[in-house]
């Protein structure tokens, strides 16, 4: 696990594992880096996206082991919050997968950077928040009543106000599932913060950008679910030019392994995205290929510096680090930071 910063200076925590093709799990507000592998609800959707791919995660601002005080949340923030993620990994393409409020951010990145998203999957995704799509004064109301809740006592001893939501994202989830989901969300983020989050996304109205979107998009929708209405993911995959909409058998939203539209998500996945199932490359990196001062970025990638780092030690400017690290992985043909540590680390390079 390491650490960047984001534009306003808030820290993210990320994680790079595996080798392939690269794929970011976007941040929601329920994910906790230290825990989320062996938890039943993103333990599966972990092994399932790292699949022979190189997998990014990383904890939204305000959650998990990113920074969890004094930070503001907007829409704006969290397009930033991935930047600072890319641009720490030093990945040059990859996929993005969200659930929920993620999937607008996974759009909107892919909008703005067009040359660097191969893929989207988008699942459960909305074209509007709950608040944007709200047709009565009603449904705001109700919706403005379950962030007081959420911020009153969101974290206290009584299960009961974390149960609407995870009921709602796992309605035919078992008791002990139930109980699991809700200790991670007492986990992941503080009441206050689980609130203004949620609030952010609540009022997200990307309808205008999403037939902006030009990759390759995979819409996955419960098609009995609580939590988006399944007109919202219809919509998505109407608006997205070439999207395809897949409807899953399923009332549940974050889908535990024994869920039996489980194997219709994992044939998706793997029919659709990109992976490198053969073994891995294990020969001696070429370093003979490398400059002086490319050897000195090497090294400090496998020491497992961040470019904002590297660019200090060395005293230049973070473009050219990233300049540099194009230059590195081209030569030494590898897809991302993640994967250069991992070879250098297995074939014991040091890269000096």
């Amino acid at each position: 696990m390491r650490f960047c910063t984001s534009r306003d200076g808030t820290r993210i925590a990320y994680e790079a594992s595996g080798s392939g093709p690269a794929i970011i799990r976007l941040a929601g507000l329920f994910t906790h880096l230290e825990f989320d592998r062996d938890s039943s609800i993103w333990g599966p959707w972990l092994a399932a996206l790292g699949k022979g791919r190189t997998l990014i995660r990383y904890d939204a601002r305000g959650s998990g082991m990113s920074d969890n005080e004094g930070v503001s949340f907007s829409f704006e923030r969290f397009i930033e919050d991935l930047e600072a993620v890319v641009d720490a990994t030093g990945l040059r393409t990859f996929a993005l997968f969200g659930i929920g409020g993620p999937c607008a951010l996974a759009a909107a990145y892919a909008v703005r950077h067009p040359e660097r998203v191969t893929h989207l999957v988008l699942h459960a995704a909305f074209t509007r928040g709950r608040i944007a799509r709200a047709s009565s004064s009603v449904q705001i109301e109700e919706t403005e009543a379950v962030l007081k809740l959420t911020s009153l006592g969101f974290n206290d001893d009584d299960p009961s106000r974390r149960q609407m939501v995870t009921t709602q994202f796992l309605p035919d989830g078992t008791v002990e599932q139930l109980r699991e989901f809700g200790d991670l969300l007492r986990l992941s983020s503080t009441a206050h913060n689980t609130a203004e989050f949620l609030r952010a996304w609540y009022i997200v109205d990307i309808r205008m950008l999403l037939p902006q979107v030009r990759c390759p998009t995979l819409v996955l929708h419960p098609r009995a679910g609580f939590r988006v209405p399944l007109e919202e993911g219809r919509l998505v995959a109407q608006s997205i030019p070439g999207a395809r909409l897949v409807l899953l058998k399923t009332r549940n939203t974050y889908l535990p392994k024994d869920d039996p539209a489980w194997t219709q998500v994992i044939a998706e996945l793997d029919s659709f995205l990109p992976a490198d199932h053969s073994a891995p490359v294990t020969g001696d990196l070429r370093l003979e290929k490398l400059t002086p001062r490319e050897r000195e970025v090497c090294a400090a990638v496998v020491e497992g510096l961040g470019n904002k780092e590297i660019a200090r030690r060395l005293g230049v400017a973070d473009k050219t680090i990233r300049n540099h690290l194009s230059a590195i992985f081209d030569k030494l043909n590898v897809s991302s930071r993640s994967q250069l540590i991992v070879r250098a680390r297995t074939t014991g390079t040091a890269c000096r």
